[in-house]
């Protein structure tokens, strides 16, 4: 009963990482970005999606930010589709604790391809707990013709060279592991184009 859940999601102007507004927890209707410690609280924030045959993968994107408490108060993301909330997949641990905006880039597997809906859920109990809240902006997701790397690492860089190294991707939420043929390509700052040497 969202009566009973004194802290809910707003989209409002309290804060925003870029633009005017954001999507927020507040205990107010968005007035203030702010959360009541000490009332138990859940809500859940959905984004209708469509997710574009033809891709390899998709990646979702989001800046977020908030402090709440480690293991009590923290916001969850999922996927899952547009009539129930079965067959849900959660797509991040618990997000909390960030003192300042932080970027998330989360890959999706194709085999979700169509109509989808993305679930931001926040929860925090009554006891303790630091302000602000979570805060969600730009959200955006786009289809990727090859999966990402994963643990791309620079191993060294010199002036003239650099070693990098990454790890094959594995399936988003399956045990399958799917091995991905990559083209490697370098350009300095001052070029326009690239030089594909992989």
């Amino acid at each position: 009963d969202p009566s009973n859940n004194v802290n809910q999601w707003a989209i409002g102007s309290a804060t925003q990482n870029t633009g005017n507004s954001a999507l927020y927890i507040s205990s107010n209707s968005g007035q203030s970005y702010a959360y009541n410690t000490g009332r138990t609280s859940a809500a859940w924030a959905c984004l209708d999606i469509y997710l574009e045959p033809g891709h390899s993968e998709y990646q979702l994107s989001f800046d977020c930010q908030g402090m709440g408490q480690y293991g009590q108060d923290y916001m969850r993301v999922y996927l899952g589709n547009p009539v129930t909330i079965s067959n849900m997949i959660q797509l991040t641990e618990d997000i909390n604790l960030l003192s300042v905006w932080t970027h998330y880039g989360i890959p999706i597997d194709s085999s979700w391809t169509g109509y989808r809906r993305l679930y931001l859920y926040w929860y925090n109990n009554y006891n303790s707990g630091v302000n602000p809240p979570v805060a969600v902006d730009n959200i955006e997701i786009t289809g990727n013709g090859c999966r990402i790397p994963v643990d791309l690492t620079n191993v060294m860089v010199l002036d003239s060279m650099a070693t990098v190294s990454w790890s094959n991707c594995s399936e988003q939420n399956t045990m399958s592991h799917l091995m991905q043929n990559y083209i490697l390509a370098y350009k300095t700052v001052m070029d326009t184009t690239y030089t594909e040497i992989l």
